[in-house]
């Protein structure tokens, strides 16, 4: 079978994350109807506030409002109303931009990994290098089993950092192992793919230069991975990433997965 003259490319996924909340639907505050708490902190002042789908100045005569210091919480502020609300049915949504240590879209990482558009309103894509490291960092960090169209993806490291093992060596070279075979994995994919379609020499994995894998010195339950790859094209492609142990404290307030929203705010370390 010939080649397909399309060259092969995937959705940019890892990106700067915005810290960006977009229509939050907030609930009036019935103690003085005048009050609408964000569930996150804002950042700045530039907020936007919908009512009832409709876009409302802070000078409107009927829905002004201001932004002032909420007592209710440590370090936020809250919409107040000029006049109280009478009205039992209003819609209000509030869109603001938050602190990166209790941003719900990166868990404070400050890097967020979904897909991105431009500002023609295209989905943003990967080629070549920038493709080789994100196809590593699926591979390496993706739970295996967990993608049910791809099931043979990804590796048991979550698992391996678990396990009740008295020598950590044993752990880093267990991930180690899992890290190599699932980069040949790769590879031999790649191979598969090039008779189908064209994999550039730029984003072809020809060989892993160094695989690292240092348990944290404060925390052993904190992984640090770095991969060093080169391409076909004699190119090196770096991939570094902290692999932690989810506890009980980042389960409930700093998984952006959390769907119970007003439990507090994340408290997650920042790794960025």
């Amino acid at each position: 079978m010939g080649l397909v003259s399309k060259m092969s490319y995937d959705l940019s996924l890892a990106h700067i994350c915005p810290h960006f909340v977009i229509k939050e639907k907030l609930d009036l505050d019935l103690t003085d109807r005048r009050s609408l708490h964000p569930l996150r902190p804002p950042s700045n002042d530039n907020v936007v506030l919908y009512v009832n789908k409709n876009l409302v100045e802070k000078d409107n005569p009927v829905w002004g409002y201001t932004l002032v210091k909420d007592i209710t919480k440590l370090d936020s502020k809250k919409i107040f109303f000029q006049s109280p609300i009478r009205s039992q049915n209003d819609l209000f949504e509030l869109s603001y931009t938050t602190t990166p240590t209790n941003c719900r879209r990166c868990g404070s990482l400050r890097i967020e990994n979904d897909f991105y558009f431009n500002t023609l309103g295209r989905v943003v894509r990967v080629r070549d290098e920038a493709k080789l490291i994100q196809d590593v960092q699926k591979f390496i960090i993706t739970v295996r089993g967990s993608n049910p169209f791809h099931t043979y993806i990804g590796t048991s490291i979550i698992q391996s950092i678990g396990a009740k093992l008295v020598d950590a060596s044993f752990t880093q070279l267990t991930i180690t192992q899992e890290i190599i075979d699932i980069l040949d994995k790769l590879q031999r994919l790649q191979f598969q793919q090039q008779r189908v379609q064209l994999v550039t020499d730029r984003e072809f994995l020809f060989r892993v230069v160094l695989i690292d894998v240092k348990q944290s010195e404060i925390d052993p339950t904190v992984f640090n991975i770095k991969v060093i790859a080169v391409n076909r094209a004699g190119d090196t492609a770096e991939f570094e990433q902290l692999i932690a142990l989810p506890g009980a404290q980042d389960l409930l307030f700093g998984d952006p997965r959390n769907p119970d929203t007003k439990q507090g705010y994340q408290k997650t370390i920042d790794q960025a």
